[in-house]
């Protein structure tokens, strides 16, 4: 097959890593791929063009990643609604000059790909993966109560050619629900576990000595983009005073949200909790990913419970056999309890979380294995071949009814 594979969301780490991989794994499976970025196209066989730029994680807020037709283009961090419609109406214009088999749009903003459907016609073969990425601070907010109104009643009107999968069955109870689609209308495939480029299996004093951690604290590792309001990092804060003994949090990863991190620090303040908490602030590079989940004893992931989307930080814990502290929220919860990758404790609630942290800490050797054996079972179940097979069938099926 030849499948353009969208990614409108510019340089969000999320949504440009799982672009990435995943062309990546559909050429492995055979498939002729062809990306749509924030500015630009790009083919797997373009020699000249260093296909490792697509990625998310780069310290510029712009990079040069080939040229096109004699041309520049770029990534850019952050996608706005215009860029978003601009690389939609990029990649269907393409997609409309070329024989593609399907189009495949990764995340995005919904509002701009019913708009840009209906001005290119409709296409029988645009699909559409949901992340529900943008529930997580949703909660009542009237403005936002107005988009999902109006998102609502565009998905209804505009959008029926296209077909859509989700990461977790809430996000696609979620979009039946608002869309007033059909129920069963929005096929789930779970997320896949990313894999890494490259695993030295470090140990902990060797990872924690090359990230210049000198202390043999605990640590519970909070890593990659952190917005309060989605992962609800002052969960974490405000439990930690309760916690029976020293133990280290650490933060890893550059914040893009302005404000977030020094509404963070004045939390930790306020819970007089400095000593708790380390800051790695700073761009990780790929290289520097295993060590911080090596020098770590658990992955806290404390998201709220309106967060209905799947976790890459978790799929990243099952590469690196990390166990998980998780809230119970959603599908993130379930997988984690009934997987058995670690803990889960009550979305938002400070005592229990402590609780959680206090009753891993007292764990047997033998339990914290199986934990690890259990990460490497998902591992191999939710392996990029595995998911991109599901995916394929997903195209297959769904393009035998339209042609019918």
């Amino acid at each position: 097959m030849k499948i353009l594979v969208v990614q409108p969301h510019g340089m969000a780490p999320g949504p440009s890593e799982f672009a990435y991989q995943y062309s990546v794994a559909l050429q492995n499976a055979g498939n002729e791929v062809v990306i749509a970025t924030a500015s630009g196209l790009v083919t797997r066989s373009d020699d000249n063009i260093p296909w490792k730029h697509i990625r998310a994680f780069s310290p510029d807020a712009t990079m040069v990643v080939g040229r096109v037709q004699g041309k520049n283009f770029f990534l850019r961090k952050t996608a706005t609604l215009r860029s978003n419609i601009k690389t939609l109406a990029l990649a269907l214009k393409y997609a409309k000059n070329e024989r593609i088999d399907a189009i495949h749009v990764i995340d995005g903003e919904l509002i701009s790909l019913c708009l840009v459907n209906v001005r290119f016609g409709r296409p029988k073969n645009l699909f559409f993966t949901y992340r529900g990425y943008e529930m997580g601070a949703m909660g009542g907010n009237p403005v936002m109560l107005t988009y999902q109104l109006l998102r609502r009643v565009l998905w209804k009107l505009t959008a029926g050619n296209i077909h859509i999968d989700a990461e977790t069955s809430q996000a696609a109870e979620n979009l039946e629900s608002t869309a007033r689609l059909r129920n069963g209308t929005v096929h789930v495939i779970p997320h896949p576990i990313w894999s890494a480029d490259e695993i030295e299996y470090i140990t902990r004093s060797q990872a924690r000595e090359r990230l210049g951690i000198i202390h043999n604290n605990p640590i519970f590792l909070i890593f990659g983009h952190r917005p309060i309001l989605q992962k609800a990092i002052d969960t974490v804060v405000v439990a930690s005073p309760k916690l029976p003994m020293q133990v280290t949090f650490l933060i890893a990863g550059q914040e893009t949200e302005v404000g977030t991190d020094l509404a963070l620090e004045r939390l930790i303040i306020e819970n007089d909790s400095e000593h708790r908490f380390e800051w790695h602030n700073r761009y990780i590079p790929n290289e520097l990913v295993e060590s911080y989940f090596a020098a770590s004893d658990a992955l806290v992931l404390s998201y709220r419970r309106e967060y209905i989307g799947a976790s890459g930080v978790l799929s990243q814990a099952a590469t690196y056999g990390l166990p998980v502290i998780a809230s119970n929220s959603a599908d993130l919860g379930s997988v984690v309890s009934s997987k058995q990758l670690g803990l889960t404790f009550e979305t938002e609630n400070p005592a229990a979380l402590a609780l959680a942290i206090d009753q891993f800490l007292k764990l047997p050797d033998t339990e914290l294995a199986e934990y690890k054996t259990n990460l490497a079972r998902l591992q191999s179940e939710r392996s990029w071949q595995n998911i991109i097979a599901k995916h394929l069938d997903f195209y297959s099926v769904r393009l035998s009814r339209t042609n019918h």
